[in-house]
């Protein structure tokens, strides 16, 4: 919202933060206004480290007391050289997992592995939109909302976007200690199946590759196919067969740095 400023008009500074420009205009920030907070950094060499077995993946696990709606991505701070693929779930409010991904490994319902060169240096990042308390001596610079709350202080580290998108290939120059957020990835299958004839069809999964140089990060779209050969024409004749087909598509990445 912009309009002309007046040195009598009233602002209500409970609900609006206003500054005036060189132009004679006043900028307002309502109390729709939020940014993502950093709320805090985990060293991933302090994760627990799980090597998997039968029936679950090696990942590395770390609890925490930040609740949920959190968003979670790498610092890429030491890591020039090093090319991954990562995934992070949130397992349980209070606990965050980490995988990475094999993308020479022919079946990816089964390519994840441990990278612990990646964690002996790297750091996750953990921002959130919250609203705080006023500061006890009221310093820095504060948006509140028409609670009272604030919802901007410069007390504490924010996320500032350098680059956001989807596309197969991408170089990204930066100047400071960036961190890459995975926010997806594209997933599809068709594929009939029968008890007495097998499955015939395909399933496809399409995710980001992060490699990271000494002032750039590159971001790859790796995709991956399995294929399951059969003759289609007799496992569509069995009457019990099942045909399942669906996809789902969330690929993007983020990239950006706490200021």
């Amino acid at each position: 919202m912009k309009r002309k400023a007046s040195f009598t008009e009233y602002i209500d500074m409970a609900k609006y933060f206003e500054a005036v420009n060189p132009n004679n205009e006043s900028i307002v920030i309502d109390d729709t206004f939020m940014c993502l907070e950093l709320r805090g950094v985990f060293p991933l060499s302090d994760f627990r480290r799980y090597p998997g077995d039968t029936y679950y993946d090696p990942c590395y696990k770390q609890k925490h007391n930040l609740g949920g709606s959190i968003l979670w991505g790498f610092g890429l701070n030491g890591l020039a050289g090093k090319s991954f693929c990562p995934e992070i779930i949130m397992t349980t409010l209070d606990s965050v997992s980490v995988y990475f991904r094999n993308p020479n490994a022919g079946d990816f319902h089964k390519d994840k592995i441990l990278r612990d060169d990646i964690t002996a240096s790297a750091k996750l990042y953990a921002f959130s939109l919250d609203a705080r308390s006023p500061t006890e001596h009221m310093t820095g610079l504060e948006v509140y909302n028409d609670l009272g709350k604030v919802v901007y202080s410069s007390a504490y580290g924010h996320l500032h976007v350098l680059a956001c998108g989807c596309e197969n290939e991408v170089t990204i120059s930066h100047n400071g200690s960036p961190v890459v957020f995975v926010l997806g990835e594209d997933i599809s299958y068709d594929y009939h199946v029968s008890r007495k004839e097998g499955i015939v069809g395909a399933e496809y999964a399409m995710y980001p590759q992060i490699t990271v140089g000494d002032n750039s990060v590159s971001i790859k779209k790796i995709t991956k196919m399995i294929a399951y050969a059969g003759d289609i024409n007799k496992v569509k004749k069995d009457p019990e067969h099942e045909h399942y087909r669906g996809s789902g598509f969330a690929f993007g990445w983020l990239l950006g740095e706490v200021i």
